[in-house]
């Protein structure tokens, strides 16, 4: 085998264990329960509201590969005043660690949620809601 083959097998191989290791970190410091602490949505007009009165969690649990969880919003600026829930109960739960994209259910359907900010205390994820035409950013912090 010639010096290039075995070069590019090793970077293969390399490459393999680091993005194993980094979706299992990722998974090590989101799995467990969350409580969620506050919301923003950018609207589709651009326009940024913070939301304190929110309630709900998530709890994600990468052993089963299942979330479960609710959580709740409302505010007199964003859709008239509408109230929002929103449903993570699934069996689907996946990590893209190269693109730190979170795959969970949403109301019985798999969304990517964005990967903002993950540690052992705070989990920051969003999502677009194309039908509401709403960013919706949730800010969780550790139970």
């Amino acid at each position: 085998m010639s010096k290039l083959n075995r070069l590019f097998l090793f970077i293969l191989l390399l490459s393999f264990v680091f993005s194993c290791s980094k979706q299992t970190r990722i998974e090590n410091k989101i799995s467990g329960k969350w409580m969620l602490e506050q919301m923003r949505i950018v609207d589709g007009q651009g326009f940024t509201y913070y939301l304190d009165n929110v309630g709900g969690e998530l709890d994600l649990n990468f052993d089963e590969n299942t979330s479960s969880g609710m959580v709740f919003f409302q505010s007199n600026d964003v859709a008239n005043g509408q109230a929002y829930s929103i449903d993570f109960n699934g069996d689907v739960l996946e990590i893209d660690s190269g693109l730190e994209v979170l795959n969970l259910y949403v109301n019985q359907e798999v969304v990517p949620f964005s990967l903002v900010l993950f540690n052992s205390k705070d989990l920051v994820i969003e999502y677009y809601d194309f039908p509401n035409y709403q960013l919706r950013k949730f800010i969780f912090k550790r139970n």
